[in-house]
């Protein structure tokens, strides 16, 4: 709102912002540092929703950053949070996330991919494909656009933010008891599980299709 207000008032606004990096001080409980980590994200998220909305391909770029981290941060705490809660919130994220991809990978590939190309192929037809890939890439901004608009994006962004602002509060009703203790101490093993797992799908990489890797 203070940013639609800004533009209203200056005829000014604001580009694509970047995530900011939470302040978390060595004693924060771990239930807090969900907060703030996932309050970080969902900030960046919203911030980024006045940009996407006036097309600028950077702000939905920060936009599916920010849906990314935010299953990160669920992923990273999953086993001391309630399974049903993380797991439909994920889901959430999940689905709004390939749309808001779809529309990256047109971008990407008509403003980067395509120019780059018809750099270096000047006398191919890259034009003609170029046309045909704007209508795809106006058809899934305006399938983000809608999203953004929607009831299910906004009770979804409203729901995390509450259920994490709950968790940090009450951190015994929404996770098990290790969610109150000192996030330094809990933090060793959430990373060595997130780094177990990417060791255990990275074996035996250059075996695998191009579709299993990108997974």
């Amino acid at each position: 709102k203070s940013a639609r207000g800004w533009h209203l008032r200056t005829g000014e606004a604001e580009g694509a912002q970047h995530a900011q990096m939470p302040d978390l001080g060595p004693h924060v409980q771990a239930a807090a540092g969900f907060h703030e980590i996932l309050g970080g994200t969902l900030g960046h998220l919203m911030a980024n929703i006045g940009p996407t909305l006036r097309g600028d391909a950077e702000g939905l770029h920060q936009m599916r950053v920010a849906l990314r981290r935010s299953r990160a941060v669920l992923k990273l705490f999953e086993r001391h949070l309630d399974p049903a809660v993380a797991e439909r919130f994920n889901a959430g994220l999940q689905r709004f996330g390939e749309i808001f991809g779809t529309a990256r990978d047109w971008d990407v590939f008509c403003l980067e991919t395509i120019p780059a190309a018809m750099a270096d192929l000047p006398d191919e037809r890259l034009g003609d494909l170029n046309l045909a890939g704007e209508v795809e890439r106006q058809i899934a901004h305006r399938a983000v656009a809608s999203v953004m608009r929607g009831h299910d994006f906004t009770a979804m962004v409203l729901g995390l933010a509450l259920w994490a602002e709950v968790e940090a509060t009450q951190p015994s009703t929404l996770g098990d008891d290790r969610m109150g203790k000192r996030l330094g101490t809990l933090a060793p093993s959430l990373l060595d599980r997130a780094a177990g797992k990417v060791k255990q799908r990275g074996r035996h990489s250059g075996r695998l299709s191009a579709v299993e890797r990108h997974a």
